[in-house]
C-alpha cells in the first residue's frame, strides 16, 4: 500500500513540475523544454538573417556580372577603335556598343571641329531632337555645359538631379535618365563629350556607367591623338616628298628643320639661273602619241632632275619640254654658278645615253627621237633675282623672278641643240674653272644692247 502511494506522489510530482509554469526558456533548456510560441519565433529569426545573406550575395553577384558586363564591353570597344579604318567608323561603332552595353535609349559623340563647335559625330536613335519647352536642343545643351565646365553629369532621374534644373528637363518627353561626360585632350581642355539618355532610374546609369564612360572617354582621346599623330607624319611626308622633289635633300631637310622660311614673300639674291629645251620637240611631238610624249618626258626629266639637285640646284618649274632651274636660293652657295655649269654638262650628256637605251629597249618613239630631236639647247646668267613663295595663300610656288630670269630664258632660245651658253656675269665668277669659246654679242628680246655669250667647251 506504501509503495503504491509513493508511486502516485512521483507522478504528481512529474505532473506539477513548477517548470512548466516559469517565464520564458532560459539558457540551458532544450528545446523540447520551450513552447511552441517560442520555437516559432527563433525558426522566424533564422529565416530571416537567412533571407538578407542571400539578398546580399545576390547583389555581390550582380554587381561582379555587371563589372565582367562592363569589362568585355570596354574591351570590345578598344578592339572596334583599333581595328577601324577612319575615326568616323570608329566613332559610329562604339556608339552603338556603347548605348546597347548602358541600355540607353540615345546616345550621341559631339567633338569640338576648328572652329571650336561642338557638333555630333556619331549618334544612335537621335531621329528626333529632344527640346525644352522653349524649344532648347537639351542633349546639345546639356553637352555644351558639360565641356565647358569639365562637369560630368549622372542623373537617374533627370527631373529631379539639382544639376538639371535650369534645363528645364521635365519639359521634355522622354528624358527620364541622363549621363554625360566631357572628353579632355593632354591638356587637360574639354574637345568633345558622350551624352546618353533613358529610362529613369535605368540601373545601369550608376557609378559604374559612369566610370565606363570615364574609359570610353579616353579611348576616344587617345584614338584622336593617334590620328592626328598619323594625319601629322602623312603631312610631313608629303611634305618631305614635295620639297625633295624641288630641293637637294640637305635643302629639303633645312626647310623642315624650320632653319629656311616658306613663307610667302621674297628676297633679293645673287643667284645662277639655267634653261633648258630640246630642240625639235613641237616636230616631234606632232608624230608621238600623247601616252608616248609623256612617257619620253618623264623619262627624260627623271635624270636631268637627279642632275640638277646633285649640284645642289633648285629646281623652279617645267615649261613643257623645258626646265627652269637655279643656285644660290633658297641655301647660299658661294660657287652657285660652277656648279649650275656642271649640272648643264651632265645634263647634255644624259640625252644621247637615253636614246641608245630607248633603243635598246625597243621603245616604240625611240626612232623617232633619233631623227627629229637635235639635243638641248642650255641658257646660264647670274644675276640679282627676287626668290620666295609667290602667289596666294591658297597656293603658291617657290621661284625666282627679275630680268636676270627673262634674260637667261633669252638666251636658252638662242642656243642650239647640244649647246649651253652663258653670260659674262657667270663667267666672271668661273672663268679658271671653265673652257669657253667667246661667241659674237647676241640681241635678245628686252634688251637695248646685244649681250656677249660665251659657249661652254668643259669644265676643269
Amino acid at each position: 500500500m506504501s509503495k503504491h502511494h509513493n508511486s502516485q506522489e512521483r507522478s504528481a510530482t512529474v505532473v506539477t513540475d513548477p517548470r512548466r509554469e516559469s517565464g520564458p526558456a532560459k539558457a540551458g533548456d532544450s528545446l523540447s523544454d520551450q513552447s511552441p510560441r517560442a520555437e516559432a519565433g527563433a525558426l522566424t529569426g533564422s529565416a530571416r538573417d537567412l533571407l538578407d545573406r542571400i539578398g546580399s550575395a545576390e547583389r555581390v553577384v550582380s554587381q561582379l556580372e555587371q563589372s565582367q558586363v562592363l569589362s568585355e564591353a570596354l574591351a570590345e570597344i578598344a578592339d572596334t577603335i583599333h581595328q577601324s579604318q577612319s575615326l568616323s567608323e570608329a566613332f559610329a561603332r562604339s556608339v552603338e556598343k556603347v548605348v546597347a552595353t548602358l541600355k540607353a535609349r540615345r546616345g550621341m559623340l559631339l567633338i569640338r571641329n576648328e572652329e571650336g563647335e561642338l557638333v555630333t559625330r556619331a549618334s544612335k536613335n537621335f531621329e528626333q531632337t529632344i527640346r525644352s519647352a522653349r524649344g532648347q536642343n537639351l542633349p546639345m545643351a546639356i553637352a555644351r555645359h558639360v565641356v565647358q565646365g569639365l562637369c560630368p553629369i549622372l542623373a537617374p532621374d533627370a527631373r529631379s538631379h539639382p544639376g538639371l534644373g535650369k534645363f528645364e528637363v521635365e519639359t521634355a518627353a522622354g528624358l527620364g535618365a541622363v549621363m554625360c561626360l566631357p572628353i579632355v585632350d593632354k591638356n587637360n581642355e574639354g574637345i568633345g563629350a558622350i551624352y546618353l539618355d533613358g529610362t529613369a532610374n535605368n540601373p545601369m546609369f550608376c557609378p559604374d556607367g559612369m566610370e565606363f564612360l570615364r574609359r570610353y572617354a579616353g579611348y576616344i582621346g587617345t584614338a584622336m591623338v593617334h590620328k592626328d599623330l598619323i594625319e601629322r607624319n602623312a603631312r610631313a611626308e608629303r611634305n618631305w616628298d614635295k620639297l625633295r622633289r624641288y630641293f637637294a635633300e640637305d635643302v629639303a631637310a633645312s626647310i623642315v628643320a624650320g632653319d629656311q622660311s616658306v613663307e610667302m614673300g621674297g628676297d633679293t639674291r645673287v643667284v645662277t639661273v639655267l634653261f633648258a629645251d630640246i630642240r625639235g620637240w613641237t616636230t616631234l611631238l606632232e608624230q608621238l602619241k600623247p601616252s608616248e610624249a609623256v612617257e619620253m618626258l618623264n623619262d627624260y626629266f627623271s635624270g636631268v632632275v637627279d642632275d640638277l639637285l646633285a649640284e645642289k640646284g633648285t629646281l623652279d618649274k617645267f615649261t613643257g619640254d623645258g626646265i627652269m632651274a637655279f643656285w644660290g636660293a633658297p641655301t647660299p652657295l658661294p660657287d652657285h654658278a660652277l656648279r649650275a655649269v656642271r649640272a648643264a654638262v651632265k645634263m647634255q650628256a644624259r640625252l644621247p645615253v637615253l636614246r641608245m637605251r630607248w633603243r635598246q629597249e625597243g621603245r616604240s618613239f625611240a626612232p623617232k627621237t633619233e631623227r627629229l630631236m637635235s639635243g638641248v639647247g642650255i641658257g646660264i646668267h647670274t644675276g640679282e633675282v627676287v626668290v620666295g613663295n609667290i602667289g596666294s595663300p591658297r597656293r603658291m610656288e617657290y621661284t625666282a623672278i627679275g630680268d636676270t630670269v627673262n634674260v637667261t630664258a633669252r638666251i636658252q632660245g638662242v642656243a642650239k641643240g647640244g649647246e649651253v651658253l652663258i653670260t659674262e656675269e657667270t663667267l666672271d665668277l668661273i672663268r679658271d674653272s671653265v673652257f669657253v669659246e667667246a661667241l659674237e654679242p647676241v640681241k635678245v628680246k628686252g634688251r637695248k644692247q646685244a649681250i656677249t655669250l660665251y659657249r661652254l667647251e668643259g669644265v676643269r
